[in-house]
């Protein structure tokens, strides 16, 4: 790798650690626009182009994107999506000042170095190099740098999409997981993660009679069935499924075949 290149990802990804912009779930909380507004300094100038959106309800949530526009309109777009926010720390668990983008040994110490302020930091570095170099693709490349990611996404890349969709525009996408190195014996692997969890949303109607308060012996209580099929939910324990995918993972990883 370019040393220069390798130097810039190092300061950038300090720089994004020692913001603190620490979502711990509230609205008020992350204020993403310091490491929005640092990104969007590193990257004018280089000729991509550069917008902003924030959510008026939530200021200080700002998202970033930067596009390097294709040359053929028919052309699948790519997104690379990293996200600017880090979860809350509890400092006495820490032997580093967890902002303090520490570089030890070659290694950058601190919230987010990781949950993934070192691939929101490298993307923006690669853009930027690209876009330099007056590198044009057939298909547009599109850098996402979104807030609010750790609680959801809702006022990052969930405000991205649902409000400014043409800014973003994205068939494709590659983000955060994956890329893990590992060592197994005398073999070097890479990781590829190629799905996550999702979810699965379910509507449950429960029906019943309702009844006087005079009489309350034989009512037919919605509420109390509703409260035993929760229960069930709770309490149901599905049997484990190991595909062949995850299999290689493990395996790659280094511990004991399953």
């Amino acid at each position: 790798m370019d040393d220069a290149l390798t130097a810039q990802t190092v300061e950038l990804l300090q720089q994004l650690i020692r913001n603190q912009c620490v979502n711990d779930g509230t609205v008020a909380s992350g204020q993403e626009v310091r490491n929005s507004d640092l990104l969007r300094a590193y990257l004018e100038g280089c000729g991509v182009d550069l917008e902003v959106y924030e959510p008026a309800w939530a200021p200080g949530r700002r998202s970033l994107v930067a596009r390097i526009e294709g040359s053929d309109p028919s052309a699948p777009t790519l997104c690379l999506m990293g996200h600017t926010d880090v979860v809350p720390v509890t400092p006495k668990n820490w032997t580093r000042d967890p902002f303090g983008g520490e570089l030890v040994n070659g290694e950058v110490w601190g919230r987010g170095a990781l949950d993934m302020l070192n691939l929101t930091a490298s993307q923006a570095v690669a853009l930027k190099a690209l876009a330099r170099r007056g590198w044009r693709p057939r298909g547009s490349l599109v850098y996402l740098a979104c807030a609010d990611e750790e609680a959801g996404g809702t006022l990052g890349a969930g405000h991205v999409c649902e409000r400014h969709w043409d800014a973003l525009r994205a068939d494709y996408l590659l983000t955060e997981n994956g890329g893990t190195v590992s060592q197994n014996g005398d073999e070097t692997h890479v990781t590829v993660h190629v799905g996550e969890k999702g979810v699965a949303w379910r509507r449950l109607r429960v029906k019943g009679t309702p009844g006087h308060g005079s009489m309350p012996y034989g009512a037919n209580n919605a509420l109390v069935k509703a409260a035993q099929v929760v229960s069930r939910l709770a309490d149901y324990r599905p049997s484990p499924y190991v595909d062949e995918l995850w299999r290689r993972l493990v395996v790659a990883l280094g511990p004991a075949v399953l």
